[in-house]
């Protein structure tokens, strides 16, 4: 009986190595398949992995462009766990993830994302890691996955975020726009994420006058990191912890 048994996971194992193309790395890990294809120098996405893999590691490699519809080309449609961290993906297709309709968690960071059209990302995605691509400005209906709760956007030199970029992610908990470029903010940026409990702001070069008044006393209803001021002079390095509504002044 129990030789049996060892020989049908002989076989399987010995199947699954067979779909694992070099020099990635195959195995069951947390009981979920699994291809590790990290610092493989990899300039395309593998075409000859298993396809029922759940979960895909492929970062540090030098893939460029993500093309329309390159994971069902590539047999991949059932990933729940992607990661593209550190490539040198500066274009995505808008259908590019088409058909991968279990993908959860999405890591897209350090690349060379400059944008993204509406509807790339899937709307089913829950985690999406963004951070250290070069944004500088979210444009309207920048994400359109209402199932996102965790968004990261940190060190992507965003200086502006369009009233209604943010406005299709009615489900996201928590977001964070640290190391970025922001000067000033509207709370009407925000005013459609109705389940946003954790906003980090940190590290960046607000402009503390009487224009942001409104935005510090809604930002600290929230679960809200510790934020300084860079202008005016008089409240650089002030915490907005530390300072009143009527400290945010106005010359003139």
């Amino acid at each position: 009986m129990w030789k049996r048994i060892s020989f049908i996971v002989l076989c399987c194992v010995t199947a699954s190595n067979a779909l694992c193309q070099s020099p990635c790395q195959c195995k069951l890990i947390n009981a979920k398949s699994t291809a590790l294809c990290a610092n493989a120098n990899l300039k395309t996405i593998p075409r000859s992995l298993d396809p029922e893999n759940e979960v895909l590691d492929l970062s540090h490699n030098s893939i460029t462009k993500l093309g329309a519809n390159v994971f069902r080309d590539a047999d991949l449609l059932d990933l729940q766990w992607l990661n593209l961290h550190s490539n040198e993906i500066a274009e995505i297709d808008e259908d590019a993830f088409r058909g991968v309709a279990n993908l959860r968690d999405l890591d897209l960071s350090d690349n060379k994302i400059s944008g993204l059209k509406p509807d790339t990302i899937p709307r089913w995605v829950i985690k999406l890691n963004l951070n250290g691509n070069p944004l500088k400005r979210l444009e309207p209906f920048f994400l359109t996955s209402p199932l996102l709760r965790y968004l990261t956007l940190e060190n992507c030199q965003i200086e502006d975020i369009h009233p209604n970029a943010l406005q299709q992610l009615s489900g996201l908990q928590d977001l964070s726009l640290r190391n970025n470029k922001l000067t000033r903010l509207n709370e009407t940026v925000f005013k459609d994420l109705s389940s946003l409990r954790n906003l980090q702001l940190e590290n960046n070069p607000w402009n503390c006058d009487c224009s942001f008044r409104k935005f510090k006393d809604w930002y600290y209803k929230m679960d809200a990191g510790s934020v300084t001021c860079l202008n005016p002079q008089e409240l650089k390095g002030k915490s907005w912890k530390n300072l009143s509504s009527f400290d945010f002044f106005c010359k003139g």
